[in-house]
């Protein structure tokens, strides 16, 4: 069984957090959600030294990685070092989901605003190594989405190299 950990901005994003776990909870193995170390300053550490204190302490053995993309996420660091912690295990599974507050919420592949979309998750979108949907609790489907993100982590390299934008 898949272990599913929850990547979100903290404080605007815990509305949908809450809805998606109420929804999916019994369904789906979720094991960790966001956090941000309040306690680390992040001027003392390098960006790897963070990705891997949080692969090792907050991802530990999980292997799905959903990203909930509000309309400031792309600006939190802890999403983006659970972006890249995610990326660096070859056998974790990513995907994102447009919450309703994101410009990009009900896109289409043609139309899509990349500054509001954690730079590494649309590089790797772009690469089709992964997939973005829209938030609609009526219709989600995070199982088969699970399922389409493994095969194409089969089928196409990621790409871990883009560089975060923003900390707010």
């Amino acid at each position: 069984m898949k272990k599913v950990f929850i990547a979100y901005h903290l404080g605007k994003d815990d509305e949908y957090k809450n809805q998606f776990l109420e929804k999916f909870q019994e369904k789906i193995n979720i094991t960790n959600e966001s956090y941000y170390p309040e306690e680390v300053n992040d001027r003392l550490f390098s960006d790897q030294d963070l990705i891997n204190k949080v692969k090792q302490e907050v991802l530990q053995d999980t292997n799905v990685t959903i990203v909930l993309i509000g309309s400031e996420t792309w600006k939190r660091k802890n999403v983006d070092w659970e972006i890249a912690a995610s990326l660096q295990d070859p056998k974790s599974l990513i995907l994102g989901i447009f919450l309703a507050t994101n410009n990009n919420y009900g896109f289409t592949k043609k139309l899509i605003d990349e500054k509001t979309i954690p730079a590494r998750l649309i590089e790797n979108y772009k690469k089709g190594y992964l997939q973005l949907y829209n938030w609609n609790p009526i219709s989600m489907k995070p199982l088969e989405w699970i399922t389409i993100a493994e095969e194409q982590t089969a089928q196409v390299a990621h790409n871990n190299l883009a560089l975060f934008r923003q900390n707010l």
